[in-house]
């Protein structure tokens, strides 16, 4: 993507460097939309942007910025998530991301208010006290009949459709509110 940016680079020792709008822009013609906007909302939860940065954005087209802004959310914390949120949203599901349910913590996700979706990187949930903690976690929302699946990002990422599929059958089952 930067053999397009033909300005703003600059060197830091072995790295090119751009600034995020300029990146997350140029994407616009280089990739999907929906990687464009899983980098959008890491650069706005890490407030390298805002959601007003969008309309800035010049080499992506007028359409794709107009479903940016209304798709893109800050809150999202990972790449699984976004992608997670946006099957779910596409199959017609009302989805809230980073939930806080008292004595469970921020969840990634609440569907339709009744099923938590969490989505697990390598990075946090690899290491025996992060397997702890969110062993944990499913126990507290076992414990509040709130139904929680679970997906590596892996599966996430190669399994386009199994979320949505997996939360709707569960759906029909679940019958406490998660918040």
């Amino acid at each position: 993507m930067l053999h397009r940016l033909a300005r703003g680079v600059t060197a830091e020792g072995d790295a090119l460097c751009a600034p995020a709008l300029a990146i997350i822009d140029h994407l616009g013609a280089c990739v999907p939309a929906l990687e464009q906007l899983v980098a959008l909302d890491a650069a706005l939860n890490r407030e390298l942007l805002t959601t007003d940065d969008v309309w800035r954005l010049t080499a992506t087209a007028i359409p794709r910025r107009s479903w940016l802004a209304v798709q893109a959310e800050p809150r999202s914390q990972a790449p699984g998530e976004t992608l997670a949120r946006m099957e779910l949203k596409a199959a017609g599901l009302a989805v809230e991301p980073q939930v806080l349910i008292p004595g469970v913590g921020h969840v990634d996700l609440v569907v339709e208010g009744r099923v938590v979706v969490e989505v697990d990187g390598l990075t946090y949930h690899s290491s025996p006290e992060a397997m702890e903690e969110d062993e944990r976690r499913d126990r507290e929302l076992a414990l509040r009949g709130i139904s929680r699946l679970r997906y590596p990002y892996s599966v996430v990422r190669r399994s386009r459709g199994l979320i949505a599929r997996q939360v709707r059958a569960l759906l029909m089952t679940a019958s406490s509110p998660a918040a």
